[in-house]
């Protein structure tokens, strides 16, 4: 992430209808369970905010996954983390999310599926009182032109403690 990231603070929970077809995608919204550690596509090391989710080191309850797939392949083409405060952010507030880990498959990037992603992964943030963040790296133009598509706006430089927490 770089040592001073780019935090992007959303303007309003109100966001447009989708503007990319969604019949060929099949869209999911996945939630930690004792069943389901991991979000689909993610690896192993994605278990830890399952753990954080279920022992409290999250300061809200809020944590997600928002993964979109070609319904006739089954394929991943794109995905993010919804991710509440930790110890990590301290810029953040108790009741706050960062989206993280955004990705688009680069072979459908260009149709708009970033955007929907966001989109959609806002939308599910039913009976939120917090702030929505999105942290980027000053040499990541596309994901700070994503960010401000979609309703995000430039909130100041951030600051990595030598504890790797950022201020």
């Amino acid at each position: 992430m770089g040592d001073n990231p780019l935090l992007y603070k959303l303007n309003s929970l109100n966001f447009p209808d989708d503007t990319v077809s969604v019949e060929h995608l099949d869209i999911q919204l996945w939630r930690p369970s004792l069943y389901n550690w991991k979000p689909p596509g993610k690896g192993w090391k994605y278990m830890i905010y399952t753990v954080f989710h279920f022992i409290n080191v999250f300061r809200n309850n809020r944590y997600a996954a928002l993964i979109i797939k070609l319904k006739k392949s089954n394929q991943i083409v794109a995905s993010l983390l919804i991710v509440p405060t930790y110890f990590k952010w301290k810029f953040m507030s108790n009741h706050d999310v960062q989206f993280t880990y955004v990705l688009v498959n680069s072979k459908h990037r260009g149709e708009g599926l970033g955007k929907l992603l966001l989109n959609r992964a806002i939308r599910s943030l039913t009976d939120f009182k917090g702030d929505v963040w999105y942290v980027t790296t000053k040499d990541n133009l596309n994901s700070q032109r994503l960010a401000e598509k979609c309703g995000f706006t430039f909130y100041r430089l951030g600051k990595r403690s030598k504890f790797k927490t950022i201020d």
